[in-house]
């Protein structure tokens, strides 16, 4: 699989813009990236489309316009529905699409989601998330990433300045991880 270099023209989806997921999109959004929302409860998704975000009517829709995709939903089953079930968006998403999944999810689910996406040519990070929303409009965030390490250095302007990243190694949720600060 060749896995492309996250640039500032790299479109990204966001799902699930509740309290922390809306921070991290609203700071992706200020820093240039060109974007598509999908939320459940489409009020969520108009702070973001005032910054000029396109609003996807499903996560289907979103897969379809999107080079990466980062979720940050509420639990296992929602994560299972959006990429497996009713959401479609690893059935919709194109061969090289990009996964960054900021769920708190169990380890089988990222193993199943992870494992799914390869068998379609799309990649997929499990980034576990520690701080709260003050942290994420401020930038600092500590983000413990599993997955392959290629994956994840092409993956790194998203994690852009003020914001501190952990580095995994191996299948995607193995978070036994070295330290790497990508604060500038």
């Amino acid at each position: 699989m060749i896995i492309e270099r996250v640039t500032s023209h790299s479109r990204l989806g966001f799902i699930g813009l509740g309290y922390l997921g809306s921070r991290i999109a609203r700071r992706l959004a200020a820093v240039g990236f060109p974007m598509v929302v999908h939320d459940r409860e489409r009020e969520n998704t108009k702070e973001l489309a005032a910054l000029g975000a396109t609003v996807a009517r499903d996560p289907e829709t979103l897969a379809e316009e999107a080079d990466v995709v980062l979720s940050c939903l509420p639990s296992d089953a929602s994560v299972k529905a959006v990429y497996l079930g009713a959401g479609k968006l690893l059935e919709s998403a194109r061969p090289g699409t990009r996964i960054v999944e900021l769920s708190t999810i169990a380890p089988e689910t990222s193993r199943h989601i992870h494992d799914a996406a390869l068998n379609l040519d799309v990649s997929m990070l499990d980034v576990a998330v520690s701080g709260s929303t003050p942290a994420a409009e401020a930038g600092t965030l500590t983000l413990f990433g599993g997955g392959e390490r290629e994956v994840i250095e092409r993956q790194r302007l998203l994690f852009h300045r003020d914001v501190a990243v952990m580095i995994g190694r191996g299948p995607a949720d193995n978070r036994d991880v070295d330290r790497k600060s990508l604060v500038e």
